[in-house]
């Protein structure tokens, strides 16, 4: 799993004026069930090691940028040699996750391209 570069999160919110609570609300009028402010909080200092997927996905589009931007190091460099490959091409290049993996994290991120794209 990417380590979440809680700093970052912190910077760009902060750049835009907004409070933890501000990106809170904005995650949650963009998908419910967003995320709360002490869990942002805990993002945000690097409290947490796991962040889920879909929070990632919310806090990034809350911010406007792409979910790079919010990763750490080496999986931020990692991910941006993959950008025109194709979905499970690229989780084959950047992970050691099988191919029933593969195939149902690339269906996850269709999906979430799709409602992206709809939004």
């Amino acid at each position: 799993m990417p380590t979440v570069n809680g700093r970052r999160i912190r910077q760009l919110r902060q750049e835009l004026g907004w409070s933890v609570r501000d990106l809170a609300e904005r995650t949650r009028s963009l998908a419910a069930p967003g995320i709360t402010r002490s869990a942002l909080g805990r993002v945000e200092r690097e409290e947490t090691k796991n962040v889920a997927a879909w929070r990632l996905q919310s806090i990034a589009k809350a911010l406007s940028v792409p979910i790079t931007d919010l990763i750490s190091g080496a999986e931020a460099m990692s991910l941006e040699g993959l950008e025109g490959l194709a979905v499970e091409d690229a989780l084959r290049a950047s992970t050691a996750l099988g191919e029933s993996d593969i195939r149902l994290v690339s269906k996850f991120v269709r999906f979430l391209e799709a409602e992206t794209h709809s939004s």
